[in-house]
């Protein structure tokens, strides 16, 4: 069976709640090896803030870096059914324009987490599930309660859905998405985006 997508178990935990949702959307659970999560957890909320509380500026670029690194290259001939490709991109990289590795990797059925502006300051990790040509479907781990339609959220730009497209429970914008600037939900400047996509590898791709 698919396990359910999962939300965030504090502030701080995005990236592996996020990656480990992406995992859950291409596997079912009896293909997923425990070392896998056990290493999601190992590599992630590597930071410390000046108080010295570890975790608390979330995971470094770094640490997504190397987790994807070795999901990509993670093989175990007992867990044969777990094989995934996963791509760290970053910068100029991530859009949705014309050749867009993100929409490219949601056509071939993966799914991306992928790094967005949350309020003016801060950046957080939401899974990407599904696009058109108007609309990108995530779920957002963050959001476990119904979306409230404020300014924060605009009438139009954001839309909560229950179990839309893969599992979804917002939808948004692509061109708000993929704004430059400060934008609420955008991917902002492009020297601050990232994403991580996944795709589940057969024997037939």
């Amino acid at each position: 069976m698919r396990v359910p997508f999962a939300y965030q178990t504090t502030e701080y935990d995005c990236v592996p709640t996020t990656v480990l949702n992406a995992i859950r959307a291409l596997f079912e659970r009896w293909e997923i090896p425990p070392e896998v999560v056990t290493h999601l957890w190992l590599y992630t909320l590597d930071t410390m803030d000046r108080q010295g509380r570890s975790g608390t500026r979330g995971s470094s670029d770094l640490a997504t870096r190397l987790l994807t690194q070795w999901l990509d290259v993670y093989a175990n001939p007992q867990w044969p059914r777990f094989n995934v490709r996963a791509s760290f991109i970053a910068g100029p990289e991530v859009h949705l324009g014309p050749g867009s590795r993100i929409l490219a990797c949601l056509r071939e059925g993966g799914v991306a987490a992928t790094s967005v502006r949350w309020g003016t300051r801060d950046r957080h990790y939401t899974l990407a599930l599904a696009a058109d040509d108007r609309h990108m479907w995530f779920f957002d781990p963050y959001l476990d309660e119904p979306l409230p339609i404020t300014r924060r959220w605009p009438r139009g730009l954001f839309q909560p859905v229950d179990r839309g497209p893969r599992g979804a429970n917002l939808r948004v914008d692509r061109v708000r998405v993929d704004m430059d600037g400060d934008a609420h939900y955008a991917f902002g400047h492009h020297r601050d985006r990232d994403a991580v996509l996944l795709r589940r590898i057969t024997s037939e791709t």
